[in-house]
């Protein structure tokens, strides 16, 4: 995979680092999470609609989401989320791969393009990438939750 032509022009060490490192978590997927976003062919799936970065599903609310969705465990989730949200730049590029992995094992989709913004900017504004992941697991977990409690609700009368 080559990471040249698709870094911005103008970048720090920080953006470099964070689109290497997702590049190399998108490479390391399990064969079956691969086919998930290329297709059965190798031929990517035609892309999504643009969503401007402030929309887009950080790291957080995906877990909390698969969680609630009982796609991963919750005891270990949280735990691995607290420990990423305590980490340096270099912690977090050492934990993330482990835990990213084992989302795209389990088909847990990422958005890399927030997880690649996060990244970058974790250097300079660390405690608020992981405060708005912390608050988004929790908006997610409980919020799917209740949306499932009142599906099964209805689905019973």
């Amino acid at each position: 995979m080559v990471i040249a032509p698709a870094l911005p022009e103008r970048r720090d060490i920080a953006t470099e680092r964070a689109f290497y490192t997702v590049a190399a978590m998108i490479a390391a997927q399990p064969r079956e999470a691969r086919d998930e976003t290329t297709g059965k062919t190798g031929e990517p799936v035609p892309d999504r609609p643009a969503v401007p970065v402030a929309q887009q599903e950080t790291l957080g609310a995906t877990l909390g989401r698969a969680v609630a969705q009982a796609k991963l465990r919750e005891d270990t989730t949280e735990a691995r989320l607290h420990l990423l949200c305590r980490q340096d730049v270099d912690g977090i590029h050492r934990h993330l791969p482990r835990l990213v992995s084992t989302m795209r094992g389990d088909l847990v989709s990422v958005d890399w393009a927030r997880l690649t913004v996060d990244l970058a900017d974790w250097g300079r504004n660390r405690d608020y990438v992981t405060k708005r992941w912390s608050q988004d697991y929790y908006r997610a977990l409980y919020t799917t939750r209740a949306t499932q409690n009142k599906k099964q609700k209805e689905e019973t009368k």
